[in-house]
């Protein structure tokens, strides 16, 4: 397993217990995907999700009627969904390294952002697709975190954003076509710098391997205050979703 993966099952390991309660724009991407899931799906179509974490869209694919293998690489996740989403199946399985064949629909929510290779790994989805098989993902792109970025060194944060774009070209380029494409922002209020730099770890999206030296975080909060700041005393920070319908050809 590759550095990258371990450090990502370890970091998603750890927050299990705390990512649902600071997952608040996780579960609202989860939600605005949902509606694009198929209805009236036959027994026989084998769905995979993967990413599937503590099972919020898990939840959305069980309400519209789905039989559904719910993954996820980091086993405290898997226990923790398994609990909040009994009716879905559930198993231990690294995404980006899936068997050829082995469904009729793949679907994530709020994971491909973590791909380390989308080409690679979006060509490695196609051949875990059946023919005609689609896939169903919703996920974070540039912008997102814009505020926090432009403070803090890159090297010292996990994710690097891709545009919409570049996201929908990798698609493409894998051998899928896109059946249909969106993006969805929002700008969120955090009570302070802190609160947001503190979601963000017990959500996963940071972790403590990336630590920023005590001087430069001091300066970072103070400089977040300064310039996104509302009104209200309140710091904002940038999201945006894209969710994608892909057909495999």
């Amino acid at each position: 397993m590759m550095r990258q993966e371990q450090t990502s099952r370890l970091n998603f390991n750890r927050r299990a217990a705390t990512y649902a309660e600071n997952a608040a724009v996780q579960l609202r991407a989860a939600k605005w995907l949902g509606a694009w899931i198929e209805r009236g799906l036959p027994d026989s179509v084998r769905i995979w999700e993967l990413g599937a974490g503590t099972g919020f869209f898990t939840r959305e694919l069980v309400a519209r009627g789905c039989r559904v293998l719910a993954t996820d690489l980091a086993p405290e996740m898997v226990a923790h969904g398994r609990r909040a989403c009994p009716q879905a199946e559930w198993a231990i399985c690294d995404g980006w390294n899936l068997p050829e064949n082995a469904c009729d629909r793949l679907y994530s929510s709020s994971l491909l952002q973590w791909m380390p290779c989308p080409e690679k790994t979006l060509r490695a989805f196609h051949a875990a697709l059946r023919p005609g098989g689609k896939m169903l993902h919703g996920f974070f792109v540039a912008p997102s975190l814009r505020e926090l970025y432009s403070l803090v060194p890159a090297e010292s944060l996990p994710l690097k954003w891709r545009t919409a774009d570049a996201w929908l070209e990798a698609f493409r380029a894998a051998g899928f076509e896109v059946l249909r494409a969106g993006t969805s922002s929002e700008v969120v209020e955090y009570a302070d710098a802190a609160q947001l730099l503190k979601t963000l770890r017990d959500s996963g999206t940071t972790d403590d391997s990336r630590r920023v030296p005590a001087g430069a975080l001091r300066r970072v909060l103070r400089e977040y205050a300064d310039r996104f700041s509302r009104e209200n005393g309140r710091v904002v920070a940038t999201w945006r979703v894209l969710r994608v319908e892909a057909l495999r050809i």
